[in-house]
C-alpha cells in the first residue's frame, strides 16, 4: 500500500515541522504540526482528524529570523491514518506563493523551476 502511494506521488517530499492551523467549514478550527511538504502536499499530525475527502483551508505558520509569516492554502484530505493526514494542496494564494518556493528550496534541488511549471499548481489563484 505504502509502495502504491509513492508511486503516485509526483514531487519529492521534504521533512518540515512547524504548527498549521485546519479550519473545517470555515468555523472549526485544529491545531496541528506539519510533518512534511512537497509541491503537490503535505502530511500533518493533527488530533481529531478531518474525514477523507474533506476540504479544508490550512495556515501554515513560519517564521524568519523572528518574524512570523503565514502562508494559506486551501487542500483535500487525501488519507487519513492514525497518526495524522495527507493533504493535497488544490489552491494556493499567489502571495504564499514564494514563502511557500522559500521553504521547498531549503534542502530541495530543482524545486524552483518544478514550482514555476503552470501544471504544478492547476489553481493558483
Amino acid at each position: 500500500m505504502i509502495s502504491e502511494m509513492m508511486e503516485r506521488r509526483q514531487h519529492e517530499r521534504q521533512p518540515v515541522s512547524c504548527p498549521v492551523e485546519i479550519t473545517i467549514d470555515g468555523d472549526m478550527t485544529i491545531p496541528g504540526e506539519m510533518c512534511d511538504l512537497s509541491l503537490g502536499g503535505m502530511f500533518v499530525r493533527c488530533d481529531p482528524q478531518p474525514a477523507e475527502g474533506m476540504m479544508c483551508r490550512i495556515e501554515v505558520m513560519l517564521s524568519d529570523a523572528g518574524d512570523r509569516l503565514n502562508v494559506w492554502m486551501e487542500a483535500k484530505v487525501a488519507r487519513s491514518t492514525d497518526v495524522g493526514v495527507g493533504f493535497q494542496v488544490t489552491t494556493i494564494y499567489q502571495e504564499c506563493l514564494d514563502e511557500l518556493r522559500d521553504l521547498l528550496l531549503f534542502g530541495a534541488s530543482g524545486a524552483e523551476e518544478e514550482l514555476t511549471a503552470p501544471s504544478i499548481w492547476e489553481h493558483v489563484a
